[in-house]
């Protein structure tokens, strides 16, 4: 939860514009917001020793009912209705305000004092405040003219970083400096720190989203002539759902899951070029970013979970781009490919139990009167049998679902058949039961039968 409230129309803003002019500058335009932050109730210590340090005024709270008098107060804040602090987060507002060095190079020593602690806060427990701009340590080569950017990370990550500044082109001579000062923060020797002056104007900001994509903890400081904005980034590797995420250094790229990392290894064995996450697309009212990008215009999604977002972005892309022809793998033919190359590929991720999964697809059109008899007939558990439409003059990948007698039930709906046409075309056979019963619709559960028979794309089984 996080946003930005006009403080000169509130009397708590008022109060903190206020104090804030007379401590910390004469020029309003950098005390005119404030930030309202949701942080872990257990780094409230370290809020408070901050903010009193550099003499920052702040209101923090873990109680409920001071947080129903705040939004009474901030009325222009839009805090869900329903919204109540759980057992393990507190509330904190503070303004919100560039430090400008040109005029406060007398604050350094401040600074560096409250450095750790801030450091602790926004690395080590993730997004604790989350303001962007915030204070200057390590460096002191100020000047009005120019636009650096400093890095601080942990010493585990200095190949990566290495990995990292030659992917975005950076060719010019750098070298990383020990801070040791600080590394018992994070059960680490040292960390590093380093200093890219922009000559492209862009490149600082190319590591900033290089490290992103490459999963790399970092923090630092942009100085924009003199001007100081500070910058964090942690990943969460450490979360059990994101631990595939990361840096593959015999693909040179970054993957977010085992499945897109092994079919890259795929493609380079099967010797196609591939390019990861080349274009997004533009769609109406979304965007889609394809996985893969190979030869002749072919994409490929790998896909372990489809939810609406997915589905639906598939369904606009292939209904309105006809330039590439979108190929998607999902656990239905990954099965397959896991089985026959993670023997063969030696740098093969191994995915625990991989298995076809069981959907649950919504059957439509079950009140047209032909079918609404056939459709009253059925009962729960129910085996039904799906069967392409090819002659629709609605939807090329319509997917006609019918009972054991052969008689028309209804369509699956147009969300899946993208994704479960192009597998009926293939020869995939699915079961499928009913799984509940509506007045509008029935759902199916759907799973794949015949997952011993080796079912692929053309360009997929040549060696």
């Amino acid at each position: 939860m996080e946003s930005i409230i006009n403080i000169e129309k509130k009397r708590y803003l008022n109060e903190i514009t206020n104090e804030l002019i007379e401590t910390k500058s004469t020029n309003k335009e950098l005390a005119t917001k404030i930030e309202i932050s949701i942080i872990p109730k257990k780094s409230t210590y370290y809020c408070r020793k901050l903010f009193k340090e550099i003499n920052i005024p702040f209101i923090l709270t873990s109680s409920n009912s001071k947080v129903q008098k705040l939004k009474k107060d901030f009325k222009s804040y839009n805090f869900n209705e329903e919204f109540i602090l759980s057992e393990k987060d507190a509330l904190l507002i503070h303004p919100k305000w560039v430090l400008d060095i040109k005029d406060y190079k007398h604050d350094f020593e401040k600074w560096e004092r409250v450095s750790s602690t801030y450091f602790k806060i926004n690395y080590k427990w993730r997004n604790v405040i989350r303001s962007n701009i915030k204070h200057l340590n390590y460096f002191s080569d100020i000047s009005p003219y120019q636009l650096i950017h400093h890095f601080i990370f942990e010493e585990k990550y200095r190949e990566l970083f290495d990995i990292a500044l030659k992917k975005i082109n950076y060719t010019t001579a750098y070298d990383f400096i020990i801070l040791k000062n600080h590394g018992d923060l994070f059960e680490s020797n040292a960390l590093l720190y380093l200093k890219i002056e922009n000559f492209d104007s862009n490149i600082g900001n190319r590591l900033i989203n290089k490290l992103r994509e490459m999963m790399i903890s970092h923090y630092g400081y942009e100085d924009s002539n003199g001007k100081i904005k500070y910058f964090q980034f942690e990943s969460n590797l450490h979360l059990k759902n994101n631990i595939r995420h990361s840096f593959r250094h015999d693909l040179d790229e970054t993957f977010k899951s085992s499945m897109e990392a092994n079919l890259a290894r795929l493609f380079d064995h099967l010797n196609l070029k591939w390019e990861y996450e080349k274009k997004r697309f533009g769609l109406e009212n979304l965007t889609y970013l394809p996985d893969f990008f190979l030869k002749e215009n072919i994409l490929v999604e790998a896909k372990g979970f489809w939810d609406k977002l997915s589905r639906n972005r598939i369904k606009h892309f292939n209904d309105e781009i006809r330039d590439y022809k979108l190929y998607l793998i999902d656990y239905d033919m990954y099965y397959t490919l896991d089985k026959k190359y993670k023997h063969v590929i030696e740098e093969w991720e191994i995915i625990e139990n991989v298995s076809v999964p069981q959907e649950k697809l919504p059957v439509v059109g079950i009140k047209i009167a032909e079918r609404q008899s056939f459709v009253n007939q059925l009962v729960i558990d129910e085996e039904v049998y799906l069967e392409r439409d090819y002659k629709n003059n609605f939807d090329d990948n319509a997917i006609r679902v019918i009972n054991k007698s052969g008689k028309m039930l209804g369509y699956i709906s147009a969300e899946w058949t993208d994704i479960y046409a192009v597998k009926i075309d293939l020869g995939m056979i699915f079961k499928c039961t009913v799984l509940n019963i509506e007045d509008k619709f029935f759902t199916i559960k759907v799973k794949r039968k015949n997952i011993e028979d080796e079912i692929v794309y053309d360009f997929l089984s040549k060696e």
